[in-house]
């Protein structure tokens, strides 16, 4: 109404005050007094939004705490009902209290399609209980169902983005793994489904994501090697920097050490096999978890000819696990398994043919559930058969662990290794084509693996394929590609004594089939020297007869009878000691002896051993010229020296 007025209003407007000039209200008020007041209000605003989510977010917890506990409830009750099944208030409370954790489970499981049918959180809650009992009872398959039924149900009650389902599918992909006949693409799929899952969320450094990589690591072994490596490293990463106190971070650095052994970094491997282990008894991790680790640690001192320690980490292995699971689990029968190779490996054959009694009777009362039994068993018979020399059984048991393994054989790490050595058989037995078949299949194996050149497998398909070129005519071509796998050994200080005395074997037989026998003779003199001192040599029994056999057959292409006889003599009594008694390279170096033997004039000296020969060689049929043609010498020799006293008597 007046000029007074109107700038007692202009005072109040910029003294953020209500004017006088328009309509009061309550919230007009307000917010001229929150504008005046702006961090007091808010400071107050935010206190009281605080409170308001404190006590929303306390609400919530306590509600999601109320229903977890009741799904833990209702899983133990549904327990307990199952366990008073094993009790004596039964119909027949004998035959109740002799029913079996294994006949429990099936029977809980057997309950939980129809338990449960109006409360899916309790029922996802018991899938994963009874599938996670399974797994402790080395139940691929089961787990593996119980799993499925699990992520679906999950998948339907809380979308397929929930980090529930990703854990779920972590679950089943260790399940599927490690199930017989499960296809990778299965395990795989489970896996990058559960990554994207937790790549949406932003996890990136939980004990789920860890526990992810550190199963595609183990899955990858077997099929990826450069694949592996980065899940090996990621996992190992992940628990150092987020989780260090986590039993995970021993199981990954194990997991690690086997990857490096599939690369043929020996050194490294051993440096992780120990930090593995090391940790493990740091953290003191229950003996449960400590069993694989002891056989992985085992299986790597054994690959590199560490015998006292391989012995007593696998010996440790097996008494942990017949403790904590008993004689007859897929663990103790698997640390059972690679006891035995190590034993085969160190020509400890007596007892390994008794460890295999007690693995197939474990195997056969179990029903060979665990993955790759029925396949993993045949490629220990195989390798039974062969350092005995057993050439029909070795060929029987090749071709079955090849049927179990899959035909055409698939992209798996054993497979590779079981054609190697069905390769070495069938060559033996003269099927020289069929060798070369056997190594190109693992030879496509280990390149669709990606497995470095370097690595023990390799070092086996090479020198198996070397063996075929030599039969075939082509001793050059033998003779590079041993020059070319020595070249990928060159820079390692572990585990090659007993490799390189095969190769330097096959190089000399090499170089004498292309009449390069001055080579032949240094080669196969340096190579005994060096063989000489390594403490795996008294194991390697059938690796030294054959370097011995090599080197007496270099020096009698070299016209040194004298000096032969003392390495063929070596020869025939290291393979009396492990082969039977109708073993080719047996009878290949009982003929060498007779021909060294006869050469010097000791013809009697002679008779023992060409008779042997004849024995040995005349219950095949199909054998390789490698073992024929010393047998024909040895009798040549043998006509003429019987003829002689008839020529000096004519002349006479």
């Amino acid at each position: 109404p007046t000029v007074a007025a109107l700038a007692a209003d202009i005072d109040r407007h910029l003294a953020g005050e209500p004017i006088e000039a328009r309509a009061d209200s309550a919230w007009y008020r307000a917010r001229k007094f929150v504008a005046r007041n702006r961090v007091a209000v808010g400071s107050a605003a935010l206190v009281a939004v605080s409170l308001v989510a404190g006590m929303s977010t306390a609400l919530w917890q306590e509600r999601a705490a109320r229903a977890e506990a009741s799904r833990a409830n209702a899983v133990q009750q549904f327990m307990l009902d199952l366990f008073r099944a094993n009790s004596g208030d039964q119909t027949d409370p004998q035959r109740a209290r002799q029913t079996t954790a294994r006949e429990l489970l099936d029977i809980g499981a057997a309950r939980a399609g129809t338990a449960f049918a109006d409360q899916p959180d309790v029922r996802i809650e018991l899938l994963g209980t009874l599938a996670r009992l399974y797994v402790e009872l080395g139940l691929w398959a089961e787990a593996s169902e119980l799993s499925s039924r699990q992520v679906a149900l999950l998948r339907q009650t809380r979308g397929d983005r929930d980090p529930r389902v990703a854990a779920a599918l972590v679950g089943l992909a260790e399940a599927m793994d490690r199930r017989e006949g499960a296809t990778p693409r299965i395990v795989q799929s489970a896996l990058a489904e559960a990554e994207a899952i937790l790549d949406a969320t932003g996890d990136d450094r939980s004990l789920l994501r860890a526990r992810l990589h550190l199963i595609a690591a183990d899955h990858y072994t077997t099929g990826d090697v450069p694949a592996a490596r980065a899940h090996a490293g990621r996992a190992v990463a992940i628990y150092r920097a987020h989780h260090p106190g986590d039993p995970g971070l021993p199981a990954a650095l194990a997991v690690l050490a086997n990857v490096e052994l599939r690369q043929g970094e020996w050194t490294a491997m051993l440096a992780t096999s120990r930090e593995s282990l090391a940790v493990a008894r740091a953290l003191r991790v229950s003996d449960y978890r400590l069993v694989p680790l002891l056989r992985r640690a085992g299986e790597i001192h054994a690959f590199v000819d560490h015998v006292a320690e391989a012995d007593a980490l696998l010996r440790e292995a097996v008494a942990v696990s017949e403790r904590v699971n008993g004689p007859r689990h897929p663990a103790t029968v698997g640390v059972q398994r690679a006891l035995l190779r190590h034993l085969l490996w160190t020509s400890r054959l007596d007892e390994a043919e008794a460890l295999v009694t007690t693995v197939r009777e474990a195997e056969r009362a179990e029903g060979g559930r665990d993955a790759g039994t029925t396949g993993e068993t045949w490629r220990t018979l195989v390798e039974l058969h062969l350092n005995r020399g057993d050439l029909p059984a070795w060929l029987a048991a090749g071709d079955a662990a090849i049927t179990e393994l899959g035909t055409p054989a698939p992209a798996r790490f054993r497979a590779a290794a079981v054609l190697a050595m069905r390769a070495h058989a069938r060559l033996a037995a003269g099927l020289t084509e069929a060798a070369a078949d056997d190594i190109a299949q693992a030879r496509g194996i280990l390149a669709q693996m990606r497995i470095a050149r370097g690595s023990l497998v390799h070092g086996n398909v090479t020198v198996a394929d070397a063996r075929i070129r030599i039969a075939a005519g082509d001793a050059t071509a033998a003779l590079a590609l041993l020059a070319e796998q020595k070249a990928h050994w060159r820079e390692q200080d572990v585990g090659t004594a007993s490799l390189r005395a095969e190769v330097h074997t096959i190089e000399v037989r090499a170089l004498l089939a292309i009449g390069r026998v001055a080579e032949a003779v240094a080669l196969a003199r340096a190579a005994d020297a060096e063989f000489a001192p390594a403490p795996f040599r008294p194991y390697a029994v059938s690796t030294d007869a054959e370097l011995a056999v090599a080197h007496a057959q270099a020096l009698l292409a070299a016209g040194d009878a004298a000096a032969a006889v003392p390495h063929a003599a070596r020869a025939a009594a290291l393979y009396r000691r492990v082969h039977v008694a109708d073993s080719p390279w047996r009878a290949e170096a009982e003929a060498t002896h007779a021909i060294a033997l006869l050469r010097t004039g000791r013809h009697a000296d002679a008779d023992a051993a060409l008779a042997a020969a004849r024995a040995a060689l005349a219950a095949h049929r199909e054998l390789s010229e490698q073992f024929r043609v010393p047998l024909r010498q040895a009798e040549a020799l043998a006509r003429g020296a019987a003829r002689a006293p008839h020529r000096v008597a004519s002349r006479r």
